[in-house]
């Protein structure tokens, strides 16, 4: 398996299915800004909210061939396993294609996933494990919390900073070395009189 990000900014997926699989996998692909088509006869009442709010598509019908033509990416999530391997095989080999009930069926995984703001932090088993990979993550949630939000902020700004400062790369890396301590992580009041630092440096 090769470890990859996806930019879904406006990219074209396709969920096939209509259930409660398919509802979570939808609200993850819109949060990454994808544009998003429903392929189902039916579909549980969250779906058929979003498709009221004008956030997806939803053509409701049994997914066909052609429904996979213009798609960047593919999730196959209907409660057929059947349905879901024809649509692996009828996708074609330059598809990005995932079952959810049986990644190895398909050609990439969904790994667990921790948010922090631009910090993501992700686990797979390579479908070895999927409860594994969750217990893992939530084992880092405790370790890496909300707090890591504004911190990666704050690194982000001081980056942005120090790569504009007139001195050598030797004194760039060991501002950056600095920020990473661990005094910066929750106390706000060192972040500010390191940024201050940086300031009167320039």
């Amino acid at each position: 398996m090769y470890p990859i990000t996806l930019d879904l900014t406006n990219k074209k997926v396709l969920v096939a299915g209509g259930g409660e699989v398919a509802l979570r996998k939808i609200k993850r692909l819109l949060k990454a800004g994808a544009f998003v088509t429903v392929v189902s006869p039916e579909a549980v009442n969250g779906i058929e909210s979003l498709y009221l709010e004008n956030k997806i598509r939803w053509v409701k019908n049994k997914v066909v061939k052609e429904d996979f033509a213009d798609a960047f990416l593919i999730i196959a999530a209907t409660n057929d396993n059947r349905v879901n391997r024809d649509i692996v095989r009828h996708a074609g080999e330059n598809k990005l294609v995932n079952v959810a009930s049986s990644p190895e069926d398909g050609n990439f995984h969904v790994p667990a996933t921790l948010q922090r703001g631009s910090l993501l932090l992700s686990v797979s088993t390579g479908g070895a494990s999927p409860s594994l990979a969750m217990k893992i993550r939530d084992d880092l949630s405790d370790i890496y919390g909300e707090n890591y939000d504004q911190y990666v902020r704050f690194l982000q700004e001081c980056r942005e900073c120090i790569k504009s400062l007139r001195i050598s790369k030797e004194e760039k890396k060991e501002y950056l070395n600095e920020c990473l301590e661990g005094r910066f992580v929750d106390c706000v009041e060192e972040r500010k009189k390191f940024k201050e630092k940086l300031m009167v440096t320039r």
